[in-house]
């Protein structure tokens, strides 16, 4: 395992819990991509005597597991496999074409089904997710579908400042898909979802608010503040050189600035603004 102290390896706080990732001693090997990111554990089983979700592997797939180890949770490449076949919306909102592949962001990746649907029906997608945990995850799943998990393809970052460092017009498209609130629906997708924002560290009632998270370390005691929806759909206006698409339940309130165009499901819609190269033709235009 790598000798770095793990204190070298954490994320800006707001990125969330940093969960250790367990696994069967004799599958070492099988975990050594993820230690640069996470603390490694050997185990016989998954723990059950935790007070934090943790990671556990066993020999085929990467499972986030609840504290107790009373729920594990992961996604099932035949559920990628069905929202690529099913993704007609989310294709249309990014205006996906045959054989014109499109260069898209996925800032906000999480779990990463819409982002892998999307590189299933042909647009060349570079996934972001600043949470290790939820990274690791991203990366055995793109790992059982034969993807790379190359940096360039899929990166450990701040998504906020991927987007400051990235030039104008450095992708045609930027999806955000920012989680959602809560609702008292139990369905296992949104346990699922809850159980990723124990570790990302996502606003439980207002994600789309600006977060405040007290900093550790040498600046101990100051404030980082999240950006707000509304700015980070501004930022990924500079970036994106068509469309930015902003996921969003169907019956949340409008965002101000008001989307150029939606596009409306039975349960979620997709609020698109117009990227750089699309508000710069619009204000020629004019």
């Amino acid at each position: 395992m790598s000798d770095s102290p793990l204190a070298e390896r954490l994320p800006n706080p707001a990125a969330g819990l940093v969960p250790t990732l367990y696994f069967p001693a004799h599958l070492e090997a099988a975990v050594v991509a993820y230690q640069d990111r996470l603390p490694l554990q050997a185990a016989p089983e998954v723990p059950t005597n935790l007070s934090q979700p943790c990671l556990w592997f066993d020999g085929e797939q990467l499972q986030l597991v609840a504290a107790g180890g009373v729920m594990q949770a992961c996604v099932a490449t035949q559920e990628v496999t069905k929202r690529a076949a099913g993704v007609s919306l989310l294709a249309r909102a990014c205006n996906l074409a045959p054989r014109q592949p499109i260069r898209l962001l996925d800032a906000m990746a999480g779990w990463g089904v819409d982002g892998l649907a999307l590189q299933m029906r042909g647009a060349k997608v570079v996934q972001v997710e600043r949470n290790p945990g939820a990274w690791a995850l991203l990366h055995d799943l793109r790992r059982r579908f034969g993807y790379s998990t190359q940096p360039t393809d899929l990166r450990c970052a701040d998504a906020w400042q991927v987007l400051q460092d990235s030039p104008a017009a450095a992708v045609e498209v930027v999806y955000l898909d920012p989680m959602f609130a809560p609702r008292k629906k139990t369905a296992l997708p949104n346990k699922r979802l809850q159980l990723l924002a124990q570790v990302t560290n996502v606003h439980p009632e207002n994600p789309s608010a600006s977060l405040q998270v007290a900093q550790a370390g040498p600046d101990e005691g100051a404030v980082v503040v999240e950006p707000t929806l509304g700015e980070w759909i501004a930022a990924a206006q500079q970036v994106a050189s068509t469309r930015v698409v902003v996921k969003r339940r169907l019956k949340d309130p409008p965002m101000q600035p008001s989307p150029a165009w939606q596009l409306k499901g039975k349960t979620v819609r997709y609020d698109c603004y117009p990227g750089l190269a699309a508000a710069l033709y619009r204000t020629l235009k004019v």
